[in-house]
């Protein structure tokens, strides 16, 4: 480090090395760059990050645990060109970054489709399986990341990113420091939960039926016909009084679980990712409902939680119909 500092003080590239590691190293080493960078600046040493102009960001779906796929874009420089950049990520943002990988050879025919910020990309053609990814600011994008490393960061022995993520990471972290835009900022607030609070069942409710519904909630059917596999063997016909029991007891058996508390935070945690998927996707009422059952997600019991609940009455529903087709 003390190397590239004193590269930096007359080499370009060195000085756009050392900014590129104040966003992506853990917090002692990136407090250490700060300082050394700000003594540049007093020499006169400031470094000008670019315009991001030829970038853009998809965003999947958050699934159940809280995982999601991001994908940064950055168009050839010239039609027929091939320097085009695909930078995938598996992000959680009570985890870290999961997966990455990464292309800098892309054809504009082979990168995704452009789309507006809140336009919906399907990828896949013929036999592939088609992905429905969420055109999103570059920027938000950015934030998702920097959210997932300082959740990497947060243990006493962190996990190491991944080596393909260390390898590219300068190319998103050239640019000016990214910031969540003020309307998205409520989806992340941080609220104390004291055990006290009365939520409201009607309105918790009136969010998780659509909620549950929507086709970007798809995937948190999964985790419901899982749990289903985990109870054992379905009946073939049952009334709605059992189904409704079973419910109930499954519910209390994940209340006793020693990690329940981890599950809901997780919970929480997705849900307030997907209310920002929604959000940009123009869907208030359903970025509202997320973030409702988010809040509420802690302050019940399992056996109470509308979303759970119903969750696990979508997922038996789609177990049953598997089974018998």
């Amino acid at each position: 480090m003390e190397r590239l500092a004193t590269l930096a003080a007359s080499h370009d590239q060195a000085l756009r090395a050392l900014y590129t590691l104040s966003f992506t190293l853990p917090p002692a080493l990136r407090d250490q760059i700060e300082r050394t960078l700000r003594k540049l600046q007093f020499t006169g040493r400031r470094f000008q990050p670019p315009a991001p102009d030829a970038w853009r960001a998809l965003l999947s779906p958050t699934d159940a645990g809280g995982y999601f796929t991001l994908w940064l874009v950055k168009a050839p420089t010239q039609p027929a060109a091939a320097d085009g950049v695909l930078l995938g990520f598996t992000l959680a943002l009570h985890q870290g970054i999961v997966e990455c990988s990464g292309v800098e050879s892309m054809e504009m025919s082979q990168l995704p489709p452009m789309r507006q910020p809140g336009d919906l990309v399907v990828i896949g053609e013929g036999q592939e399986r088609r992905v429905t990814m969420l055109e999103t600011p570059f920027d938000v994008a950015r934030w998702l990341v920097q959210q997932a490393l300082a959740a990497q960061w947060q243990p006493t022995e962190p996990a190491e990113t991944p080596g393909e993520y260390r390898l590219y990471n300068d190319l998103i972290w050239q640019f000016v420091a990214p910031r969540l835009p003020e309307a998205f900022m409520p989806f992340f607030a941080e609220e104390a939960v004291t055990g006290l609070e009365r939520p409201n069942l009607d309105a918790l409710h009136d969010a998780a039926e659509p909620l549950i519904r929507h086709p970007a909630m798809r995937v948190w059917l999964g985790w419901a016909a899982n749990v289903w596999v985990l109870v054992g063997s379905l009946q073939e016909a049952v009334t709605e009084e059992q189904i409704h029991a079973l419910i109930g007891y499954i519910l209390r058996e994940i209340d006793t679980l020693p990690q329940r508390t981890q599950l809901l935070e997780h919970m929480a945690i997705a849900l307030r990712t997907q209310a920002l998927w929604f959000a940009i996707h123009g869907e208030a009422n359903h970025a509202g409902q997320a973030l409702l059952l988010a809040r509420g997600l802690r302050a019940l019991p399992l056996r109470q939680n509308p979303l759970l609940a119903g969750l696990l009455r979508a997922g038996y529903i789609q177990r049953s119909s598997s089974s018998s087709s």
